[in-house]
């Protein structure tokens, strides 16, 4: 009964705390873009969004996001006339962009946020029936029940209308395929994770040594079966978008581009840095942030620093878990240690970029005080990072003590920086002792029988 009721239980308060939301305006511009893409896809088909358009800074492509994302923007304009009674036009997108309150409007904005909401949702049941198989339904239900109501799990979806959780849900589910020895799906999966956010690319390397690895599966026919897979989805998916390769490529090597800063508020070790007390995002950002493609020391630039640091921790993490045969310990220290790793080391993080970290530390759940004072603090960072950059569109007494507390010195730091010292001792936390493990299975190999 309680395998049947758990379900229920986590769509019906995800909902519950998401619903009253959905018809706030979402952040500055990026619910607007979406709604913007989703009317030029419209108009001049799914190509068009790759178009270049004037900007203060010069030509720039419209869309700097991969393809998924404008298949559900295209959909969701096909959709507009049902839920508000009239076309997506030029008067609707103008009335989003003023953050009006009109009919129109408010409909624009609780439908763009239905799709990252539904992923909300399907991650949070992707985790229950997860961690049920090697845990039990309470223990499932209560991680699911958790992680629906984390801050920054709502916010980014019902408040701020960002879709991080559309490729979070597909790397889950391609984790839940490739532990039930499901290649083939699991290729699928991933290509469409990376077609919806280019961080995704970061957990390829995880796919393919599990591919390989398995003991229960042929090797080069797990690894072939998962490869035709991806490359079949990533084809077909692609088709529409013939004439516009430019702009798809675009929106994976552009992408260091669009903010050349150490960090965008996110909460990395480049926070430390160049603190904030606040974010400064309609400002001058070069008069807050610092440029991330400049020379610190003997011409090497904080990005390359960024790169070569997350490389290096990614790079142990993937080798630790070919070494251990990707037992399921060694996996679920992977996908900790890979998402966090490109947080805390790579430049240009954004708040919204702790989202992945989040949701794999949740599906590696484990009933133990370990896992969840790591899972306890990283939620921690992640609510009040959100937080800090944008509570909502609402003006309250609560909102305004919130904001207030957010925006002062914590034992004289800023709380992003304190919030950035702990999520790098964490990830140093999880290299010690992966280290300790390796020392220890060495000396127990060469203790003689």
């Amino acid at each position: 009964m309680a395998a049947l009721l758990a379900p229920i239980c986590i769509v019906l308060v995800a909902l519950t705390v998401r619903l009253p939301l959905l018809d706030a305006p979402g952040f500055m511009h990026d619910q607007e873009q979406f709604i913007i893409w989703a009317y030029v896809a419209q108009e001049n088909g799914l190509a068009g969004v790759y178009e270049f358009v004037e900007t203060s800074g010069g030509p720039r492509r419209l869309s700097n996001y991969p393809p998924v994302q404008i298949y559900i923007c295209r959909a969701l304009a096909a959709l507009y006339p049902t839920v508000a009674g009239r076309p997506l036009d030029a008067e609707v997108i103008a009335s989003v962009g003023d953050r009006a309150r009109t009919t129109e409007a408010l409909a624009a904005y609780t439908l763009f946020k239905w799709p990252a909401v539904a992923a909300d949702v399907a991650c949070a049941l992707l985790l229950f029936y997860g961690i049920r198989r090697r845990t039990t339904v309470a223990f499932a239900g209560l991680v699911a029940l958790i992680f629906t109501m984390l801050p920054n799990v709502w916010h980014n979806s019902a408040v701020w209308g960002a879709v991080d959780s559309l490729p979070v849900m597909f790397l889950i589910t391609a984790l839940e395929c490739i532990t039930r020895k499901r290649t083939g799906w699991m290729g699928v999966l991933a290509a469409l994770a990376v077609l919806t956010k280019p961080q995704s690319i970061i957990f390829i390397p995880v796919f393919i040594i599990l591919a390989i690895r398995d003991k229960h599966v042929p090797r080069v026919p797990s690894l072939a079966a998962g490869a035709l897979a991806a490359l079949i989805t990533t084809s077909a998916i692609l088709v529409p978008f013939h004439g516009a390769l430019g702009g798809v490529w675009d929106a994976y090597v552009g992408a260091p581009g669009f903010y050349p800063l150490t960090h965008l508020n996110g909460f990395s070790a480049w926070f430390l840095g160049a603190p904030l007390l606040e974010s400064h995002l309609q400002d001058n950002l070069l008069e807050y942030y610092v440029r991330d493609d400049v020379g610190l020391v003997a011409a090497i630039t904080a990005r390359q620093l960024g790169v070569v640091a997350f490389l290096a921790f990614a790079c142990f993490s993937f080798y630790r878990l070919w070494a251990r045969g990707t037992d399921s310990c060694a996996l679920r220290c992977c996908v900790r240690m890979v998402p966090l790793a490109f947080f805390v080391c790579s430049t240009q993080m954004h708040e919204r970029y702790v989202y992945p970290v989040v949701a794999m530390w949740a599906w590696s759940a484990t009933p133990t005080w370990r896992w969840l004072a790591g899972f306890c603090a990283i939620s921690f960072v992640a609510a009040v990072n959100v937080l800090w950059v944008w509570v909502g569109p609402f003006d309250n007494a609560a909102v305004h003590h919130l904001s207030q507390a957010l925006h002062r010195p914590w034992l004289g730091l800023s709380p992003g920086s304190i919030c950035a010292g702990l999520l790098v001792w964490i990830m140093l936390l999880l290299v010690v002792r992966e280290i300790h493990r390796m020392l220890k299975s060495r000396q127990s190999a060469t203790v003689p029988s």
